[in-house]
């Protein structure tokens, strides 16, 4: 028996000595692959360097192999054992394999177009090409009956499902999702209460980043079974809601109007679709309202809708909108009639003795003389017309007028800035002028001393305050001052004279609506039908 386990173990040795010398090729070969696998993961890497990576491990495996062969450096009784013919047509067919993939995704990524196969099912699908030719050559090469070793390979099979159900099921919930793209690197995705953009996927889970910058791993098998919400497909266009109160006082028109203008100027809301409001309910304090509209920064959805919130309060603050609060009928309707009665007040002392201080400040009612800016009123004139008008504020964003609208009164800056852009038309083509008006400057004023449209489209970049001349506060102050009309005619016409050759250019004007704006007759008559405007609103 000694001699008979001797002999079998001499004809085996040839077998084991080749086995471990190509161990040892592998080794070889994953040290001289390192340098150009280094080289292929760079971030500079091209196509052409992934091409050679995926190529090259495989290729120094296979021509190691042959070189050891060829040289004689096994062994006569080595070379010739059959482990070394199968390990040559093994390597031979991944080498094959990997070149019909690596020329595959090689012209995908020339081509600008992303590989279909997605990578976990990718690379299960190279994992079955290998086993098959592991089988093939087993069968093939070394004569070995395989199939005891697929019925094996059944069972074993078997036995793992039972025992790694919850990793199976991941994986391939993973390979399914892969497929059928359910959802991409990159995605914006919600699942149960849980929302994030997806930063990686492996044959296991997929993490997502939330908007607190955590990192939560979701199993695959989660993402499979629960409905998943994709907000970046088939696009990241989002419905927002905003639901507000107004009180009973408010004409719901006006109210659905203000909410509409106030989601568009916000600066995050999209034009298309365009925002819409309805009444929701008649509560007992008063009339509940939803504002829907479209952003595609849902990533934001904490603070988009508060953008909207924010300009909502200025637009409700301006129209004399009242956001109610809770309370009973009777009070409300107490606290109603005092501020609608407030609201009739004239303003105050104080609140008056600024807006005069701000009239006296500004460019509205001087001329230069000498450098200098001279009033063409009296302070009591001052006063009086100060009491007519009122202080306003708006937002970031907002938009004041548009060029080209229609408009009867002016606005003078009492804080902050107008930042100002007029369109023209100059060598047949559209161009654009951007100024700012700081404080003391006056916007609009040729739309209520002309009755021209407007010349400029007005907007802020953060809370301004300006005093806002209405028409009929304009007519009712010119009704007791007549006399000061003509100084106020020649003024006007003066600086439209100054800037004819600009206001030529504005698509607003054509040459006798111009000139008749330089005219300080016309201008006059103008103030007069105010000042009779104004007379009959004095009663």
């Amino acid at each position: 028996m000694n001699g008979e386990a001797s002999l079998a173990f001499r004809d085996a040795l040839p077998t084991l000595a080749a086995a471990l010398w190509l161990a040892g090729v592998l080794v070889a070969a994953g040290l001289l692959h390192l340098p150009f696998r280094i080289r292929a993961r760079s971030s500079g890497a091209g196509p052409g360097a992934r091409f050679l990576d995926g190529l090259l491990y495989p290729a120094w495996v296979l021509t190691l192999g042959r070189v050891a062969v060829s040289a004689d450096l096994l062994g006569t009784e080595t070379r010739d054992a059959p482990v070394l013919a199968a390990w040559t047509l093994f390597w031979g067919l991944v080498l094959g394999i990997k070149a019909v993939d690596e020329t595959a995704r090689f012209l995908y990524t020339r081509r600008a177009r992303a590989f279909p196969v997605p990578p976990l099912l990718h690379r299960g699908l190279l994992a079955v090409l290998y086993a098959v030719a592991a089988l093939a050559v087993l069968r093939m090469t070394l004569d070995v009956d395989i199939t005891p070793l697929l019925a094996t390979s059944a069972v074993l099979t078997m036995v793992l499902g039972f025992a790694l159900q919850g990793v199976l099921g991941n994986l391939l919930s993973g390979m399914s999702m892969s497929l059928v793209k359910t959802v991409k690197v990159g995605d914006l995705i919600g699942v149960g209460d849980l929302e994030g953009i997806v930063v990686h996927t492996n044959w296991r889970e997929t993490i997502l980043r939330t908007r607190d910058d955590d990192y939560v791993h979701v199993p695959n098998n989660t993402l499979a079974s629960e409905p998943v919400t994709n907000f970046s497909d088939p696009d990241n266009l989002h419905r927002f809601s905003l639901d507000v109160g107004a009180s009973y006082s408010d004409a719901p028109d006006e109210v659905l109007e203000a909410l509409v203008e106030a989601a568009r100027e916000s600066g995050t809301a999209l034009d298309h679709p365009a925002p819409r409001a309805h009444i929701v309910s008649y509560a007992d304090f008063g009339i509940n309202y939803r504002l829907h509209f479209w952003s595609r920064e849902y990533w934001r959805k904490a603070h988009v809708p508060g953008e909207v919130a924010r300009h909502v309060w200025y637009k409700f603050k301006r129209r004399g909108i009242e956001i109610p609060f809770p309370m009973s009928d009777q009070l409300l309707n107490d606290f109603m009639a005092v501020v609608y009665h407030q609201r009739r007040l004239p303003p105050s002392d104080t609140e008056a003795a600024r807006m005069a201080d701000v009239l006296r400040s500004s460019e509205f009612l001087t001329r230069e003389e000498d450098g200098h800016r001279v009033p063409i009123l009296d302070d009591e004139a001052v006063g009086e017309l100060a009491r007519r008008c009122r202080l306003v504020r708006y937002t970031k964003d907002e938009i004041l007028v548009r060029q080209g609208d229609r408009g009867d009164s002016c606005f003078i800056v009492a804080r902050g800035e107008i930042h100002g852009r007029v369109a023209y038309a100059e060598d047949g083509r559209t161009h654009h002028m951007d100024f700012v008006a700081g404080p003391g400057k006056v916007f609009g004023e040729m739309s209520l001393m002309t009755g021209a449209p407007r010349t400029a489209t007005g907007t802020f970049a953060a809370e301004t305050e300006l005093l806002e001349i209405p028409g009929e506060a304009f007519g009712a102050f010119l009704a007791r001052h007549e006399p000061v009309m003509e100084e106020i005619a020649a003024t006007v016409a003066a600086r439209n004279r100054a800037n004819q050759e600009f206001l030529e250019k504005l698509r607003e004007f054509d040459a006798s609506s111009l000139e008749e704006h330089c005219d300080s007759g016309s201008i006059l008559r103008r103030l007069r039908g105010l000042a009779g405007w104004g007379k009959r609103l004095l009663g």
